[in-house]
């Protein structure tokens, strides 16, 4: 129901499970909000339950992949090709020939350039399974309306009954206060109706 309130709580609930933010953006106008993040993995449970208690989940969406046999082959072929690297440097250091020695370094080269992407593939492996990421839209909407208790009702038919008894005694109070007095004005004006019209002699 506070779409910047529910955008700073959010943010709160990644830092406090030790995560980061990607990206945060607010539209006062739209009333809507977009957030990434980055948390533990050990951790993405509390911040979606923290995320969760904002307000209404329309559409949770929570999807994993399995990178332990892209991992272990990672591990592998980095491994099979700094083997390859140092018999590659081994060998252009005895070549006595420009042209092969050429060829060698060239060959090197691949290989060295091959051995830095499974690296990188090796720590981007890594940095997945370590951190997860997560995207939350927060939209600013008017709530549903209460549902009727029981309760509720007993209690507004309580209130009601009570107005109409506040009314009735209002209404009781102005005749013992009022009665004697027109009660003897309306005595007083019967008896002379009585009078005069009760035929003579009566």
């Amino acid at each position: 129901d506070n779409l910047y309130r529910a955008v700073l709580q959010a943010e709160a609930a990644v830092h406090e499970y030790g995560g980061f933010i990607l990206s945060s953006t607010l539209n006062g106008r739209c009333g809507q909000a977009s957030l990434t993040v980055k948390v533990p993995t050990a951790e993405v449970g509390n911040v979606i339950n923290a995320l969760g208690a904002l307000g209404f989940v329309a559409h949770p969406q929570i999807t994993g992949e399995d990178l332990t046999r892209r991992y272990v082959a990672a591990r592998r072929e980095t491994g099979q090709k700094h083997e390859r690297q140092e018999r590659l440097e081994t060998m252009v250091e005895r070549m006595d020939e420009d042209e092969a020695r050429v060829a060698a370094e060239q060959n090197l080269g691949r290989v060295e350039t091959e051995t830095a992407q499974l690296q990188d593939e090796t720590w981007d492996i890594d940095a997945r399974t370590t951190l997860a990421t997560i995207s939350a839209t927060l939209r600013e909407e008017e709530g549903p309306a209460e549902p009727v208790s029981v309760t509720g009702s007993f209690r507004d038919a309580a209130r009601s009954l009570w107005g109409l008894l506040r009314s009735l005694g209002r209404v009781a109070a102005w005749l013992i206060v009022f009665l004697p007095i027109w009660g003897t004005v309306f005595a007083l004006t019967w008896l002379g109706l009585r009078r005069l019209t009760r035929p003579e002699g009566q």
